[in-house]
């Protein structure tokens, strides 16, 4: 029971929603999964930074990362249904509503690997970049927890979840994650320096693995941590000694962020310069298939602004990361510099 009373939620309910915005009936936005209204705010928010009138009709690709659909169990019983439930919920619908929204004319691809589906999301829309199938790509995910089911019991009695209520990424108080909501939305472009200042967040080099077989089913694997970045330095024609902050997963679990941290530190860290190691997951808690997206969106601004902020709830570090600190690794306090690999 321990486990099972906490959560990290969003202050505004989902029934808060600006449905005119987006041209929404009433019976439409009732029957409607929220995650599809998050999906919606977040992706405007996105398209609004990069020119939304000038991005309707265009070649413009949504890629979506989705990995819980409680309001599928909240849907009527079978004698209510009416059109509107089947169009408000299931994956597919999720992704369809963003680009019929916006009118994007590029592919439109939801993607369910768990807690990485936004990232693999992201890693997806940069391949269609590549391949030239769109100009430009709205990678979107939400999260909303509406029932203390299934996922939410299912993670506590896998041991999984923390008694604290609490993501302690990197500290030694970590005992677990807290499930958490959340949104969030990137546009992004294929890399051209001569796009740099623009909305658009430029991308280098992305890649996707899989652990293979390791300890137990859900367990890292610190040497395809290696193989994955090893990957997408290659896929970015970069170098380890290019790479100036990392954004880990860091669910704050005893075991695995030092893993992850460790394999980190065997491909990036260098004799010259140290590489700073960061975990929103202690800001906001586990948002599941919106938690790349989450972490994408505070490295991109660590990156813009060459400064961390510090890894909240840090007090002191699980000895077992402490021990790889000595290759270079550095866990940022508020304000800290980045170190000058990129700049």
């Amino acid at each position: 029971s321990k486990t099972t009373q906490y959560g990290a939620f969003l202050s505004l309910g989902p029934d808060v929603f600006d449905a005119e915005l987006f041209r929404m009936k009433p019976v439409d936005v009732a029957n409607c999964d929220p995650q599809q209204r998050l999906l919606l705010e977040v992706g405007f928010e996105a398209c609004a930074a990069g020119g939304l009138d000038s991005l309707q009709d265009a070649d413009v690709g949504t890629f979506t990362g989705l990995m819980n659909s409680d309001a599928i169990a909240l849907a009527p019983d079978a004698h209510d249904l009416n059109a509107y439930v089947m169009m408000g919920n299931g994956y597919s619908a999720a992704g369809a509503r963003l680009s019929y929204a916006f009118a994007l004319r590029g592919p439109c691809l939801v993607l369910d690997t768990a807690c990485s589906s936004s990232l693999i999301a992201c890693h997806t829309g940069r391949r269609s970049l590549q391949h030239d199938e769109c100009a430009l790509a709205l990678v979107a995910a939400p999260n909303l927890m509406l029932l203390a089911g299934y996922q939410h019991l299912g993670t506590a009695i896998m041991g999984m979840n923390s008694a604290t209520g609490r993501c302690h990424t990197m500290d030694d108080r970590a005992d677990g994650f807290v499930r958490g909501e959340g949104g969030g939305a990137m546009l992004l472009s294929h890399h051209d320096p001569s796009t740099l200042d623009a909305a658009p967040t430029e991308t280098f080099g992305s890649a996707a693995t899989h652990n293979g077989r390791s300890a137990s089913f859900t367990a890292l694997n610190g040497l395809s941590q290696q193989r994955l970045l090893k990957a997408a330095l290659r896929d970015g024609g970069a170098t380890s000694e290019s790479v100036a902050f990392l954004e880990q997963h860091g669910t704050g679990t005893p075991l695995g962020d030092p893993i992850e941290v460790s394999g980190a530190a065997a491909v990036l860290a260098s004799p010259t310069s140290s590489l700073a190691v960061g975990g929103v997951k202690a800001n906001c808690g586990h948002a599941e298939a919106a938690a790349g997206v989450s972490g994408l969106v505070k490295a991109n601004q660590v990156l813009q602004r060459k400064a961390s902020p510090t890894n909240a709830a840090l007090r002191r570090l699980n000895p077992e990361v402490r021990a790889v600190r000595g290759l270079e690794v550095f866990i940022p306090a508020d304000g800290d510099p980045i170190p000058p690999r990129l700049f």
